[in-house]
């Protein structure tokens, strides 16, 4: 479950062009694999739904001989996700995703995507989308928009160039599943801290959709 700590707040004038599709070099992660092998923690691992796959998030040191041309600050090259396919059976394990140090626990959306946070800025909380069959990935952004009365909205500009709001703020994001559907849903409180209720937004595998 991703749990966002924002608590600064401004209105929301503008607009964020908030999809990023890119695509990783599963060669160049894997040759890194072999060399940091004694050098990384795990932080956070996630069986998926179907039990087949495990998500597992390792945080490295400074490693200036596999990344020296690559830091630009210390925060950079910090964490590894990576994918191990048929748990329990012939296991092998994929690097798919090297980040800096805010990037967030990774959680299953369906069996073949996960989602984590990212390092956005002041009052926005970025959202990755990672396909751990081919480590393409998808930049959302959220955006926390205060009243003059208070009163709180959130505004989420998705991994599909669609755009949702909601009353309240999103306080936690996790993925479900229901009837073999993924959905994305978010638990949402007020200004006074006070949980009033969930979006909940179903997965395609290329859209989210709305849902009661």
């Amino acid at each position: 479950m991703v749990l966002l700590g924002i608590s600064v707040f401004f209105l929301y004038v503008g607009s964020w062009d908030a999809r990023e599709q890119e695509d990783v070099n599963i060669d160049a992660l894997a040759e890194i694999h072999s060399n940091i092998e004694p050098k990384k923690e795990i932080t956070h691992q996630e069986i998926s739904p179907d039990g087949q796959k495990k998500i597992v998030r390792y945080e490295l040191g400074y490693i200036p001989q596999l990344f020296a041309s690559n830091y630009v600050t210390y925060l950079d090259n910090k964490i590894i996700v990576a994918v191990t396919n048929n748990v329990g059976d012939s296991e092998r394990e994929y690097y798919t995703f090297i980040g800096e140090a805010r990037t967030g626990y990774p959680h299953w959306l369906g069996n073949n995507y996960v989602f984590f946070t990212s390092y956005c800025g002041t009052s926005c909380q970025g959202l990755m989308l990672l396909d751990v069959r081919s480590g393409q990935r998808w930049s959302a952004i959220l955006t926390f928009l205060s009243n003059e009365n208070g009163s709180r909205r959130t505004h989420f500009r998705d991994w599909f160039d669609k755009s949702f709001e909601f009353p309240g703020f999103a306080k936690k994001i996790h993925g479900e599943m229901k009837n073999n559907k993924p959905y994305l849903v978010f638990d949402i409180e007020n200004e006074k801290a006070v949980e009033i209720g969930q979006k909940r937004l179903l997965f395609t595998g290329n859209v989210l959709e709305e849902v009661e």
